[in-house]
């Protein structure tokens, strides 16, 4: 008996020790973090927003466009400025569009195609400085996440506004430290990180056609129709009539985190995170799947002259990647893609090329300029590293690099001469 009171009374002390340790001391501390608000506007209200307005300065650089004797620059979901390039080495910045939600642009025939959040509207500028709206196709996106689009249905966000709040909370809320959360009432958005020249006297582009985008671009034209991707689908607009864009069909899926959309003759050379994919456009309106090519993920914009492509390979938050590269792929059989060569680089963003002149914006590396006359044994001719170069757009001699703080104009009719022009740069 005295033997079972003793076992007794041990076991429940160790009983009464080993759940006491699970007890942690209750306090609280004070945290700090941002709540992010949403501006809402009605739908009537935001569909009646473009507008010709005066210039303005850059703050959030976008994706580029070249038209004509003008340089677009996209203000990231604000709207586009528009330069007067006819001189380029006076740039002038001659006026700006609002376009609430603005990302990409494509350009036909005087008439601007734009994304504004969920809709894609059509933008007479056969006066660039006295613009107006002439053709609006209603959600052609989905409201999701991926395309940073908010609703509740009668309104759209086209904004948000960063508010602090302070209280006490857990110690061991360790997870609820330097966060910030969208407060939206049941709907949740972000915004993308996201994602092009002349020389004087002439036009980069002739009367009645289309522009020229830079590699980061969503929107692509072939001939009379616009094919619009967003992280995943791609949709075909017939723009015959650019006023009056209407969908073919429903979006195509083509995979995940898709990020770049070029044209080259009769094909579609689409940039994800995971690898290219090469689709068929020859049947107007109608893009057939032929090939892909697989890499590690990467964000990755891709270019293409003659039997290669080139695909700037590199990591970051929003890319989840580890490789910073330039990827070289054999396309001279369009079925069956084979990687030629790679190229290591710092951290290689857009790039462009032009009859055997390959231009790689290599980050904090700065612009990089390349003869590719044979593309597997690349020759460096020029580096510009005192700026973050970001994209580039050439045409007939002129280079035109979005830089993290503005942009340069190049010429490079003689690429042993290559020279800088003029820059514009943020204030």
């Amino acid at each position: 008996m005295k033997f079972q009171f003793i076992s007794i009374a041990v076991i429940s002390s160790l009983f009464v020790l080993l759940f006491s340790g699970c007890v942690k001391d209750k306090c609280t501390q004070t945290q700090t973090f941002t709540i992010m608000e949403p501006v809402y506007m009605d739908y009537e209200t935001f569909r009646n927003t473009v507008a010709s307005e005066a210039p303005r300065d850059i703050e959030d650089a976008g994706k580029i466009y070249l038209y004509k004797n003008y340089f677009f620059l996209n203000e990231k979901r604000e709207g586009v400025h528009i330069f007067d390039i006819s001189d380029p080495g006076n740039p002038t910045n001659v006026g700006f569009i609002k376009i609430l939600g603005n990302v990409d642009i494509a350009i036909k025939n005087d008439v601007l195609i734009a994304d504004s959040f969920m809709d894609l509207v059509s933008i007479d500028i056969s006066d660039p400085l006295n613009v107006r709206e002439v053709g609006r196709v209603n959600e052609i996106y989905e409201r999701n996440w991926a395309n940073g689009i908010v609703t509740d249905g009668e309104r759209v966000v086209v904004d948000w506004i960063g508010r602090e709040q302070t209280t006490e909370v857990d110690c061991n809320a360790a997870w609820f430290g330097g966060r910030s959360f969208f407060n939206t009432g049941g709907n949740l958005g972000a915004f993308d990180e996201a994602s092009s020249s002349a020389p004087s006297g002439t036009t980069a582009t002739p009367p009645g056609t289309s522009g020229q985008a830079g590699s980061f671009a969503r929107f692509s034209i072939v001939n009379s129709h616009l094919y619009v991707i967003d992280n995943r689908d791609m949709y075909v607009f017939d723009i015959a009539s650019p006023s009056n864009p209407y969908q073919i069909g429903e979006g195509q899926n083509i995979g995940w985190n898709i990020e770049t959309l070029y044209p080259y003759k009769d094909h579609l050379f689409i940039g994800s995170q995971s690898g290219m994919f090469v689709y068929d456009v020859s049947n107007d309106g109608y893009p057939t799947y032929v090939s892909e090519i697989q890499h590690f993920q990467a964000c990755d914009p891709v270019v293409v002259e003659g039997d290669y492509a080139y695909v700037t390979l590199r990591n970051g938050s929003e890319c989840n990647g580890f490789e910073n590269q330039l990827d070289v792929v054999d396309i001279s059989n369009i079925s069956n893609l084979k990687l030629a060569k790679s190229y290591d680089m710092h951290n290689p963003h857009g790039l462009g090329v032009d009859d055997g002149t390959l231009f790689i914006c290599d980050g904090s590396d700065g612009l990089k300029i390349y003869d590719s006359t044979d593309p597997l044994d690349l020759k460096l001719i020029r580096q510009y590293d005192d700026i973050v170069a970001i994209d580039v757009i050439p045409a007939n001699d002129i280079l035109f690099t979005v830089t993290t703080d503005g942009f340069n104009i190049y010429d490079y009719s003689s690429v042993s001469k290559i020279k800088l022009l003029s820059s514009i740069r943020t204030n």
